[in-house]
């Protein structure tokens, strides 16, 4: 009996949440802006990816532990000269476990995508 107190405690522990940032944007809104900008390349887009090797519980990371929302937008702008900023952005995660036998593999990546463009 004591030995399933202890593995619920366990499974209990290993699935609790916490709360992480996951980026910094320096300007954010759902609205149209007032603001001049020159569209230079439209459909562009970067990601930042975490994996995780899981060996029973023991996570044995590759890389960062989180995917960063600032490296995936850096990632996208990047991509076109003379861009530093991006419009029409959607954010998302892909999240994928691949299970095997006593091992599990995780990868997460954060994507952005949108269209490229400079302020005048």
């Amino acid at each position: 009996m004591r030995s399933v107190y202890l593995i619920a405690s366990l499974v209990l522990v290993l699935l609790t949440a916490c709360a992480t940032r996951i980026g910094d944007l320096t300007i954010a809104s759902s609205k149209n802006l007032p603001h001049e900008f020159e569209t230079l390349q439209e459909g562009v887009e970067g990601r930042d990816c975490s994996n995780i090797l899981m060996l029973l519980f023991i996570p044995i990371p590759f890389g960062s532990l989180r995917p960063s929302l600032d490296e995936a937008m850096d990632r996208a702008i990047d991509q076109v000269p003379n861009a530093n900023m991006l419009t029409n952005v959607t954010i998302s995660q892909e999240p994928v476990v691949v299970p095997l036998l006593l091992v599990n593999f995780i990868r997460n990546c954060l994507v952005t995508s949108g269209d490229a463009g400079r302020l005048r």
